[in-house]
């Protein structure tokens, strides 16, 4: 760790581990935001099996989680980081010289992509809590918000960069996807040569890791987040939350395929409906990203419950005003009305997302010791996600056999209601 530093953008190692991540989460967006498209592209707008596969990868996520927080606990953080990154990179680049070998083989296609997203969520379960634990270690105490925000600005960042980008570099390789997937892993191999260079006071741990000691340290974490009661009244919170809130954004490549193809809206004969959805994200990106730089300049507070809480409501009334948008625009033909609504929607929601995550990250590092923030990290990863393969897998059907506005409104009530809840929650009071 550097010490003396007031500034944590002069601290050489967190910049290092900035980068690495902007590299590398940029090439993890333009493959995100192209799969699913990709996906809708060869199987005829088949949502039943685009959701199998965000399930799919959600679970082989949520299963390689608690291993990557034990490992991150027991191993050098920065070579779990790069080495990951390095594998990540290898395996996009061979997948896109065998889908350009598969030529219009869509069978095989499908199953490529399904392992392939099977093998890159295991390796980001691994990845994940070793690059955010690492954070801890890298700065001051005094500097926990300030890089907490900073690294939410950084996920806006590359949110802006990764999804504008990838909505034009889709609309010009949507033919030929293999050279997009060629250029996200060449982003992996490049953040992983930038991350080699992190040092830290790593301290190794002399005793072997059997599958007994691997047990022994994964229920000592549980039990050790067990004692934080707010802190796991608000994870149980976060898994509802995230519930119903992403069948909503994984479906905006439905949005764009279905409802957007060959429609008339501002700039229709320049902007792709791929490319329109993809600034939704980037307009939300872009309200995070100048909170985030706000945030990390203000003084810690020791009690964040009432910021989380309005922003949630908040957040609720946003997420309902889209949903109407919905049935009151774009049943109706009116898109440019529903375009420009939007796009003010996402900034205030992008605004709204830095009032709940910094605060609930800045919690999480002040609270938990160092030894066993990993661990808690995967746990708590782990209990936040935790229905979002469901939820994905679902989502896919209820469109398929019910319409995308009847998703919109299931997953609006059910995040409204699990909103009123947080609210009289005792426990989230005391955070």
């Amino acid at each position: 760790m550097e010490d003396n530093v007031n500034n944590v953008l002069k601290n050489k190692n967190f910049n290092l581990l900035f980068i690495g991540t902007l590299v590398s989460n940029v090439g993890a967006t333009f493959y995100s935001f192209s799969i699913s498209l990709y996906i809708l592209s060869i199987t005829n707008n088949n949502a039943t099996l685009q959701g199998l596969y965000l399930g799919l990868c959600g679970v082989i996520f949520l299963l390689f989680t608690p291993i990557g927080g034990v490992l991150a606990d027991r191993m050098n953080k920065t070579k779990i980081v790069y080495g990951t990154d390095y594998i990540r990179g290898i395996i996009i680049v061979v997948s896109s010289i065998l889908i350009y070998f598969f030529g219009n083989k869509i069978n095989l296609i499908i199953i490529l992509i399904f392992v392939v997203g099977a093998l890159l969520n295991s390796l980001s379960a691994i990845f994940n809590p070793a690059s955010t634990s690492l954070i801890r270690f890298l700065v001051d105490e005094n500097q926990i918000l300030q890089a907490t925000a900073y690294f939410n600005s950084l996920h806006s960042l590359e949110s802006i960069l990764g999804i504008i980008l990838a909505g034009i570099l889709y609309t010009i390789f949507k033919n030929n996807i293999y050279y997009l997937f060629f250029i996200v892993g060449i982003c992996y191999i490049l953040s992983g040569l930038s991350e080699m260079f992190i040092k830290y006071k790593f301290e190794k741990n002399d005793d072997a890791l059997t599958i007994k000691k691997f047990s022994s340290d994964f229920v000592g974490g549980f039990e050790y987040l067990l004692t934080k009661k707010a802190i796991l009244t608000l994870v149980f919170a976060t898994l509802f939350l995230n519930f119903f809130l992403s069948p909503y954004f994984e479906s905006s490549s439905y949005l764009a395929k279905v409802y957007l193809v060959s429609k008339e809206y501002l700039f229709s004969n320049v902007i792709s409906p791929e490319m329109l959805v993809s600034f939704f994200g980037a307009t939300l990106s872009v309200g995070s990203l100048v909170t985030g730089i706000i945030i990390g300049n203000k003084k810690a507070k020791d009690h964040y419950s009432k910021t989380i809480k309005t922003s949630l409501i908040l957040f609720s009334l946003c997420f309902t005003i889209l949903v109407l948008g919905f049935y009151f625009f774009i049943l109706k033909g009116k898109y440019n009305e529903y375009l420009i609504i939007s796009l003010f929607i996402y900034l205030f929601l992008g605004i709204l997302l830095v009032y709940i995550n910094v605060p609930i990250s800045t919690i999480i590092y002040r609270d938990i010791e160092k030894n066993q923030l990993a661990k808690v990290n995967s746990l708590i990863t782990l209990g936040s996600l935790g229905l979002t393969p469901i939820s994905a897998s679902i989502g896919g059907i209820v469109i398929d056999n019910l319409g995308l506005g009847i998703l919109y409104v299931i997953c609006a009530v059910g995040f409204l209601i699990t909103t009123i809840l947080v609210g009289l929650n005792k426990k989230v009071a005391e955070l």
